[in-house]
């Protein structure tokens, strides 16, 4: 039995855990090693947004600048628990998707949605903003 390899929570502990973590540590998961992640992510996002990178483009490009910023970070001396350090480009798991939750949470990110949601609503966001005098971005409080 210790040798199964899956996941399942059949004593129910999981939720437990989970609410301690949420209580302690929040909007963090165990999956987060590099808090500054939880910075690189919003000011990519953010440079997305100032060059009005349409909704069906910005999936691919923030992706690329999260690729490249893992490989820059991979030229420091440490590199304990980067994003595709193992994986490279081929990285299936982004910081951004990790991080998501916890920019909410800390209050960096406004918008309400999934990063999917957000990436479908940035061509109404451009429209929407092109017509009224100031819309802050859509994505963040700070780093303006």
């Amino acid at each position: 039995m210790f040798r199964e390899q899956d996941t399942r929570d059949e004593l129910g502990i999981g939720v437990i855990h989970d609410a301690f973590s949420e209580m302690l540590f929040p909007g963090t998961s165990t999956i987060q090693t590099r808090a500054k992640y939880m910075l690189f992510v919003p000011w990519i996002y953010r440079t997305h947004e100032r060059k009005k990178t349409p909704s069906a483009e910005i999936a691919d490009k923030a992706r690329r600048d999260e690729v490249r910023l893992g490989n820059a970070m991979l030229t420091t001396e440490d590199t304990d628990g980067i994003f595709g350090k193992e994986a490279g480009a081929k990285l299936q798991r982004l910081p951004s998707n990790v991080c998501w939750s916890g920019l909410r949470r800390w209050g960096i990110r406004h918008f309400l949605g999934s990063q999917e949601e957000y990436h479908r609503y940035l061509d109404k966001f451009f429209i929407r903003q092109s017509s009224q005098i100031l819309i802050p971005s859509l994505l963040l409080i700070i780093m303006d």
